[in-house]
């Protein structure tokens, strides 16, 4: 028998999940207390916890993604792909590195890209001539 911290009630040690890093390897609150708080205290819904993300992330909101998706006709502003051809069915939110601030929506592919060119004008221009040179 456990006595679980959150509740108080002594239960059996099957009423407690495993902890590595503790005395007995068990967790100090019961499954059904922890289970409780898991419910009240994490984000489930799945259009708030990407608003959170969006904004954490990047400082827009999802109601800002979405305006910027229309504006943009749901697609990438880079290949013109369409937004439900995408992995995930969701263009990807392209930043600036150094200053953070967003500069538009771009497929997964696209945004892989710009990040694999370092950002760089430069580079892309490069990337572009030696292309060209091996054209077919």
């Amino acid at each position: 028998m456990k006595e679980c911290t959150k509740c108080g009630e002594s239960k059996e040690l099957t009423g407690f999940g495993k902890k590595v890093k503790s005395l007995d390897g068990l967790q100090p609150q019961c499954r059904s207390c922890i289970k409780e708080y898991n419910k009240n205290h994490t984000i489930r819904n799945f259009t708030a916890r990407r608003d959170f993300l969006l904004r954490k992330t990047y400082g827009i909101t999802l109601a800002e993604r979405d305006v910027m998706s229309e504006s943009q006709g749901h697609r990438c502003m880079i290949c013109d792909v369409e937004e439900k051809y995408v992995t995930n069915q969701r263009l990807c939110v392209d930043h600036d590195h150094d200053t953070g601030a967003v500069r538009a929506l771009l497929c997964s592919k696209c945004n892989a890209a710009i990040g694999l060119l370092q950002d760089s004008s430069a580079f892309a221009h490069k990337a572009t001539l030696y292309l060209k040179k091996y054209d077919r």
